[in-house]
C-alpha cells in the first residue's frame, strides 16, 4: 500500500508498533518512537511499569500489550493541539473495561480516552466542554480502529469506518497518556497497534482515507461499512505530475542546479532523470522533495546531446510523471581565439581556432563582416579553414553554431586603391 498518514498535512503524533526495531516477544518496551517526524515519542522510564511488545498479534504484525500498571506517556503536548484533533487508534480490547474507550463521562467532561487528570483510565488527548449526553460503546473484544475529531464546533466518533453523530462542544487540548490508571480504578486491558493523531478536525475524505489505510493494513476489511470508499481497494497515491522545471536549459561543459522541478504528488525519496530518444539518461544528484509540489536537484549534462529532454520523475512506491520536452540541453557559443593570417585579399585560406564549433559545419557559419563565407574547407570542434569570401570588406569574422554566435574576431580585406597607392609609391 502506497498511501500513509503522513501525506494529510498536520501529522503530529504516529506511534506504529511495526516501527519498533530490536526487540523480541514480552520484551518491555521504554521508548515508542513517534514516526510523524516531530520526535513526540512515548515513554516509560520506571521499568515495571513498561507495556509488553507482543509479536505476530494482528495480520502478523506486532502490538503493545498495556493495562493499569503498564503504560506510556508523552509529554504535554497541548502545544500541537491548540484548537482541534483527530485522532486513531488501532486496538484489541481484552476486558469489557473497553466500552468506555470512545467517550466517558466524568461528571463535568466528556474525553476521549483520558485526558490527564480527569480521572479515566485510556488514551489522552483531548476533552469536550461541556459535557457530551451521548457516548458511544466500543467493542470490548477483537482488534477495531477508532477514530474521533474535535474542535470548538465539531465532536464526532467514528467506529471500524463507521461515523457516529456529531455535538458541538467546546474543545480543551491536553497531554497525551497511554494507557494510565485513573481514579476510578477503570483500566484499560488492551493490544493497541497504532496512534495516529492530528492537529486539525479533518475532512471526511481525509478520515476515509486513514480508516482505509488502518483497515488494509490490518486486514481489518471486513469491518468496513459496504458504502466505505475503501472497501474494495486501499487508499493510493495518484503518480506525480511535473509541470515545469527551472531554469529550464543549461549548457553541456557542467552541472546546472534546478531550483524549482514543481508539479504534484512527489515523495519522499523521489528519484529524477533527464531522458531522450538514442540517449543515455542522466541521473538527478542531490535531490532534495522540499514538498509534494518542489523538488530541487542537479544535473549533470557535460557532453550531453544538445536539444530537447524529456524530465521523469518517480516515487519510492514507482509511481512516476514525465514532462517531455521541456529541457535544453545547449552548447557554449563558440569562440575565436585567433584567425591567421589577420588580413588577406579574396580567396586568401583563413585558419581559424578557438573552441565550441562543432564537429561539422551542418549549418553552421563563419561570416567577414556580414558576408558568408559558404562552405569551408575543413572543420573541427577547435579549427576551421576557410577562404576569404567575394565582396568581403574589412570588419569582424564571426561564426554562428546553433543559433549562437560568438564574439567577433577583426581581419583586414585590403582594397584595391590602397594597392595602386603601393604600386605607385614603389
Amino acid at each position: 500500500m502506497s498511501w500513509t498518514p503522513n501525506m494529510i498535512d498536520g501529522l503530529q503524533l504516529w506511534l506504529k508498533a511495526d516501527a519498533i526495531e530490536g526487540l523480541n516477544d514480552n520484551d518491555l518496551v521504554q521508548t515508542w518512537a513517534d514516526s510523524s517526524g516531530h520526535d513526540n515519542d512515548a515513554t516509560q522510564d520506571t521499568e515495571g511499569w513498561r507495556p509488553y511488545y507482543k509479536v505476530n498479534r494482528i495480520n502478523s504484525l506486532p502490538a503493545l500489550y498495556c493495562n493499569s500498571s503498564r503504560y506510556m506517556s508523552t509529554v504535554d503536548l497541548s502545544a500541537s493541539f491548540p484548537t482541534a484533533a483527530t485522532v486513531f487508534v488501532l486496538y484489541q480490547a481484552l476486558t469489557t473495561h473497553c466500552a468506555y474507550c470512545q467517550n466517558t463521562h466524568d461528571g463535568a467532561n466528556a474525553d476521549y480516552f483520558r485526558y490527564a487528570g480527569t480521572g479515566k483510565a485510556y488514551l489522552a488527548l483531548f476533552h469536550t466542554v461541556p459535557r457530551i449526553d451521548e457516548w458511544y460503546t466500543a467493542p470490548s473484544s477483537g482488534y477495531h480502529f477508532l477514530g474521533i475529531r474535535s474542535s470548538a464546533s465539531l465532536y464526532q466518533a467514528h467506529l471500524d469506518g463507521a461515523a457516529k453523530s456529531t455535538q458541538t462542544p467546546g474543545y480543551e487540548a491536553g497531554s497525551v497518556h497511554l494507557i494510565a490508571r485513573g481514579s476510578t480504578g477503570l483500566t484499560h486491558d488492551a493490544d493497541v497497534a497504532e496512534v495516529i493523531v492530528y492537529s486539525s478536525a479533518l475532512s471526511d475524505a481525509d478520515i476515509a482515507k486513514v480508516e482505509g489505510y488502518l483497515a488494509w493494513k490490518y486486514d481489518l476489511v471486513s469491518l468496513l461499512p459496504a458504502e466505505h470508499v475503501y472497501k474494495s481497494d486501499p487508499p493510493s497515491v495518484p503518480a506525480p505530475t511535473i509541470t515545469s522545471i527551472t531554469p529550464d536549459s543549461g549548457t553541456n561543459d557542467g552541472p546546472v542546479d534546478i531550483t524549482d522541478l514543481a508539479g504534484t504528488g512527489f515523495q519522499e525519496g523521489a528519484i529524477a532523470r533527464l531522458t531522450k530518444a538514442g540517449q543515455p539518461f542522466i541521473a538527478a544528484t542531490a535531490v532534495n522533495v522540499v514538498s509534494a509540489t518542489k523538488i530541487t536537484c542537479t544535473f549533470d549534462i557535460t557532453g550531453a546531446a544538445l536539444g530537447l529532454w524529456n524530465v521523469w520523475v518517480q516515487n519510492p512506491d514507482t509511481g512516476n510523471g514525465l514532462l517531455p520536452d521541456c529541457f535544453t540541453v545547449d552548447a557554449l557559443p563558440p569562440a575565436i581565439t585567433s584567425v591567421v593570417p589577420a588580413s588577406g585579399k579574396v580567396g586568401t585560406a583563413v585558419t581559424i581556432t578557438g573552441t565550441s564549433f562543432g564537429a561539422t559545419q551542418g549549418g553552421s557559419t563563419v561570416v567577414f563582416e556580414n558576408i558568408d563565407a559558404g562552405a569551408a574547407t575543413s572543420w573541427s570542434d577547435t579549427v576551421i579553414v576557410i577562404n576569404v569570401p567575394g565582396n568581403a570588406k574589412s570588419g569582424m569574422v564571426v561564426i554562428t553554431v546553433g543559433g549562437q554566435a560568438s564574439a567577433g574576431a577583426r581581419f583586414t580585406v585590403p582594397t584595391g586603391k590602397r594597392r595602386s597607392k603601393a604600386l605607385l609609391g614603389g
